[in-house]
């Protein structure tokens, strides 16, 4: 088995310094299977009585994701979502040497490595501010960067790369179909779907 975890987040605006994460989605695979999934929604992240810690939400980048401000009210507390990916990693058996496989991971990257630190804590055993542990531990690999290189064109978008490998969006921005077609993409990318099929 070629076990990877395919991520995917929608988010609040651009700039995880300033902008919130909407919300999370992961999709174990093998190949192009789905062995198991999770999506969260974020509680509000911009009522924190620590302003460093506050985190907003611009109103075109909220109706790109589809999440509503009612889901947001009712949403899952960041730490929480944290502990309860753990829990879903070790589940799926992903360790140190699976990937994490993201179309524009440095995006990805970049709000999960925002939130690690906003969920952390002064540490009195160490007497010093550590951050979270991220529950994901394995490398990243960013498939809009792997299909730009064997492409020869920078930034290309998830449904175009989909697109050349016959593969359809089922609901663009969605962050879990997302996270499954750059897994299908990855797949693709890698051969890893014709090694199935041939030791089928």
């Amino acid at each position: 088995m070629s076990l990877i975890i395919a991520l995917d987040t929608e988010t609040g605006g651009t700039d995880p310094e300033k902008h919130a994460p909407v919300s999370l989605a992961v999709a174990a695979m093998d190949g192009e299977d789905v062995l198991g999934s999770r999506h969260w929604i974020f509680a509000d992240q911009s009522q924190n009585e620590k302003a460093h810690l506050r985190r907003d939400y611009n109103v075109g980048a909220l109706r790109v994701s589809g999440v509503t401000w009612k889901q947001i009210q009712e949403g899952t507390p960041p730490p929480v979502v944290l502990q309860e990916l753990r829990a879903w990693a070790v589940e799926m058996g992903a360790d140190i040497n699976t990937p994490i496989v993201s179309h524009n991971a440095v995006f990805d990257q970049g709000f999960l490595s925002d939130l690690l630190f906003r969920c952390g804590g002064f540490d009195y055993t160490l007497k010093r501010f550590v951050h979270c542990r991220c529950p994901l531990a394995g490398p990243w690999v960013c498939t809009q960067r792997l299909a730009s290189f064997l492409d020869g064109q920078p930034g290309l978008k998830l449904n175009d790369v989909a697109g050349r490998f016959g593969l359809t969006q089922p609901e663009p921005h969605c962050a879990l179909d997302d996270a499954i077609l750059a897994g299908r993409i990855y797949s693709r990318l890698t051969g890893t779907s014709e090694s199935k099929r041939g030791a089928a």
